[in-house]
């Protein structure tokens, strides 16, 4: 099947088909973006996903069940916006805040911990309280670590200034009847996570009708919302992100509300479709490789009629003329030097009282069919008569010849 155009961690709401493809690596539980950064991040995926090239690491969120939701219930989008108003009024009341449909529910559900950012809300959560009165503040879950129970401490004791516009009890689990409320009251979602892998909770919320304001990180902004992009890691500036996020949420019409819950109704995240779609990706990734190295290969090939312009008969003919051509020549004058120092050699050694016979030297010199006329004309070995020197003054080669082979002969 062709790709999807809203491959990966932006959801679908098209069809599905498998595909038999090439074998390729699947992170269960995991956003197609947080794939792809744990892969720039995590040496242990370097070996398999090379600088430069793309990755074949696949995310593939976990499918969860909509029968409970608003979004499989069939409603049009006015009988839902009146099921979420029905339930806003019973969680206010249940947990005693100020009760009416003017106020913008924001809500925190998860745990506790500094990864999910709750101490972001805590440094935020003054500021934004006190500057947007018509708003309330939900914050419960378990508490996860030290980060997280600082952060839930310092809630608790704002709520006590705030309180017909906070509710954050200390360690409070919801589940059942009171989750499903609370899902379908809230109209924001809050998803400050400095980093998140998958990221359910969003999912949850937007088949319900809520929109999501968070950290545009590895598997959020599947859902439609308000984000915010960190460029630093320290908490001040993160708090700071968070508090433009929700000044910008509050600040959006009904109508362009209206259209976002609508979208996010409309979500969905096929499993099927995702691991599809990875198998088309691997395929034409598969593809392109072998596309490259046949072009490689080609290259290589043809390198030697490219760089000698020719066909490669006529070329290799050429080349064997040229080639044994040389070498005779090259074997010409090693022949014609050889010669000439057998030569010089015997004259230099004639006119020394050595003990060795000067004849051995006159018959290397005779043993070659290009010597001198003088070497060519004498009589057989055992006739031939020591020669003398022409020339007084021997070369310079003559010379270390001659002081060598003496001390040589000195020696023996």
């Amino acid at each position: 099947p062709a790709p999807c155009s809203c491959l990966g961690n932006r959801g679908c709401a098209q069809g599905s088909t498998n595909q038999s493809m090439p074998p390729h690596i699947t992170a269960i539980s995991c956003a197609y973006r947080y794939a792809e950064q744990v892969c720039d991040k995590l040496s242990v995926f370097w070996q398999l996903t090379p600088v430069g090239h793309p990755t074949t690491i696949t995310g593939i969120l976990n499918s969860l069940d909509m029968p409970s939701s608003l979004a499989a219930s069939g409603l049009s989008l006015d009988q839902m916006l009146k099921t979420k108003t029905a339930a806003k009024l019973k969680l206010q009341q249940q947990y005693g805040l100020a009760v009416g449909t003017a106020y913008a529910l924001l809500t925190f559900v998860g745990r506790m911990t500094q990864q999910k950012g709750c101490d972001i809300i805590a440094t935020a959560a003054a500021t934004i309280v006190s500057k947007h009165p018509e708003m309330q503040l939900v914050v419960v879950g378990p508490t996860g670590d030290p980060v997280g129970a600082a952060a839930i401490a310092k809630l608790h004791e704002l709520s006590h200034q705030y309180p017909d516009q906070m509710y954050c009890p200390i360690d409070h689990y919801v589940s059942g009847d009171e989750k499903e409320m609370l899902l379908q009251a809230t109209d924001f979602c809050l998803l400050p996570s400095r980093f998140e892998p998958c990221g359910l909770v969003d999912v949850e919320f937007g088949w319900n009708g809520a929109l999501t304001i968070g950290h545009d990180t590895g598997g959020l902004g599947k859902m439609p919302g308000i984000y915010f992009t960190a460029q630093a890691s320290h908490l001040t500036h993160l708090a700071c992100k968070f508090e433009s996020a929700v000044h910008k949420a509050l600040a959006l019409t009904t109508a362009d509300r209206h259209g976002l819950v609508a979208e996010a109704l409309a979500r969905r995240f096929p499993v099927d479709l995702m691991i599809g779609n990875s198998y088309v990706e691997t395929h034409a990734l598969s593809q392109s490789k072998q596309l490259k190295e046949i072009s490689q290969s080609g290259y290589f090939a043809t390198r030697w009629q490219r760089c000698n312009k020719g066909s490669p008969d006529t070329s290799t003919a050429q080349d064997k003329a040229h080639h044994s051509k040389g070498v005779n020549s090259i074997k010409s004058a090693a022949l014609r030097s050889a010669c000439s120092e057998a030569v010089m050699s015997a004259r230099s050694l004639s006119s020394l009282p050595s003990p060795c016979s000067s004849s051995s030297m006159v018959e290397v010199a005779a043993s070659s069919p290009k010597c001198s006329d003088q070497t060519q004309n004498t009589a057989p070995p055992s006739e031939v008569r020591p020669l003398t020197l022409r020339s007084p003054t021997p070369s310079v080669r003559s010379m270390s010849s001659l002081g060598h082979r003496a001390s040589s002969h000195q020696d023996q």
